[in-house]
């Protein structure tokens, strides 16, 4: 029978997982079919060197200027981290990143990805002493997207405190009526007493 070399195999992945090495490409039977995240899982684990400190699954073909490794999939540049990600957890949603427990950016180790979002990728960079700028939040008339003002915000709880219905008080202040019960039921500027 003729084998094919192909980028990921059932072998590879459970030899990864089980902490064994695995040396030179995986190969496949010609006549198996592979669905398409069995066939991206063998080509990252054509792609990789184990580190056996760490733990960590070190892309070791094509990376970007961080250091992130890269593939193309379907004509188009992907993360490497990213799909190992996606073949194991599923879909990544919208306004979510992949990051890195292990601060190693070539790693594709599923055990040391998680979701979060760009503000906390960025509080992780600081508080792993990867950064000097300390992640600024800025609450209330200092956020620069602030429509209110504290004085607004008590006159608007002022207001529902009265009676005024909150449609029309979200009218006056140019809000949404939801803004105006967020406010009112402390979700929204919960600082302002």
């Amino acid at each position: 029978m003729k084998m094919k070399p192909i980028l990921f195999s059932t072998k590879m992945v459970q030899a990864i997982l089980e902490g064994r090495k695995t040396q030179g490409k995986i190969y496949r039977a010609a006549h198996k079919e592979l669905s398409e995240n069995e066939v991206l899982a063998l080509r990252i684990a054509n792609g990789i060197k184990i580190n056996a400190q760490s733990g960590c699954w070190e892309w070791q073909k094509t990376k970007n200027k961080y250091g992130y490794g890269t593939m193309t999939i379907n004509g188009r540049g992907r993360l490497v981290h990213r799909t190992a990600y996606f073949i194991t957890n599923g879909c990544i949603p919208n306004g979510k990143q992949v990051l890195h427990n292990c601060d190693n950016p070539c790693c594709c180790n599923p055990s040391h990805l998680h979701l979060g979002n760009r503000n906390d990728n960025m509080r992780e960079c600081y508080e792993r002493g990867r950064s000097n700028i300390k992640p600024v939040h800025l609450f209330g008339e200092r956020n620069g997207s602030a429509k209110l003002t504290t004085r607004d915000v008590l006159n608007i709880r002022n207001m529902v405190s009265c009676g005024e219905r909150q449609r029309s008080i979200a009218d006056k202040f140019n809000i949404s009526q939801a803004q105006v019960s967020n406010i009112v039921g402390g979700k929204e500027w919960q600082h302002v007493v």
